[in-house]
């Protein structure tokens, strides 16, 4: 109060799961990973069937691999300079375009480069992301319940592929369900973002009326 700023709130596991920011946050790695996992399985078997030579398959995973890697040191140091929550829906507007590509087009190193690099982005990105949003005191607990969302993604996408699959349906209608995916990912970090927003501008303006009442000159 003296400062005009107050402490962020350091929540427990219990207490950030009655929050709708959890399930947003949780919706988003859901459905921004699932994408990924729909095409990592199937990444170098399906360019092969599609007559892409074996060497440049191998090649496209093998350098999807090392841009994973940079995705996770590139996209937190710049979401420290311009946002979390925009960093994080520039990777998932990528997943969208990408995976467009994938259902309509038979050129697939470059996009699935690109789905590998997302993965990495995103996993790069929460942590910082839930302790910013929870703080920092239980973040290690808190971040390993958020991490449910590649626990479902991993077990719902080659679910939903094998679905697909077996109706008949070829992987051009499984990429296709996956840009889907990518747009409701995109949607709840919007409303995440909003969310965040608005609990700002409530936060600042409680600081600022309780700062006003205890400056506020005693009669005599």
């Amino acid at each position: 109060a003296k400062s005009g700023t107050s402490e962020m709130k350091q929540y427990t596991s219990g207490e950030m799961m009655r929050t709708r920011n959890f399930y947003l946050l949780l919706a988003t790695m859901f459905f921004g990973l699932i994408s990924y996992f729909m095409v990592s399985p199937v990444s170098q078997t399906y360019q092969i069937d599609l007559g892409i030579p074996s060497a440049v398959a191998v090649s496209a995973v093998m350098l999807g691999s090392i841009v994973n890697a940079g995705a996770r040191l590139v996209l937190p140091t710049l979401a420290d300079k311009v946002g979390r929550i925009v960093c994080i829906k520039g990777v998932l507007i990528v997943a969208v375009i990408a995976m467009g590509v994938l259902a309509v087009s038979r050129s697939l190193v470059v996009t699935v480069v690109l789905m590998y690099g997302c993965y990495g982005g995103i996993m790069g990105s929460f942590p910082s992301l839930t302790s910013s949003i929870f703080g920092m005191k239980h973040t290690g607990e808190n971040y390993g319940f958020v991490m449910f969302g590649i626990v479902f993604a991993t077990f719902g996408a080659p679910a939903i592929s094998g679905l697909v699959s077996s109706k008949g349906y070829e992987m051009n209608v499984v990429f296709g369900i996956g840009a889907v995916f990518a747009v409701i990912a995109l949607v709840c970090l919007t409303l995440l973002g909003r969310n965040l927003v608005k609990e700002h501008a409530e936060k600042s303006a409680g600081v600022k009326n309780d700062t006003a009442q205890i400056s506020k000159p005693q009669a005599e």
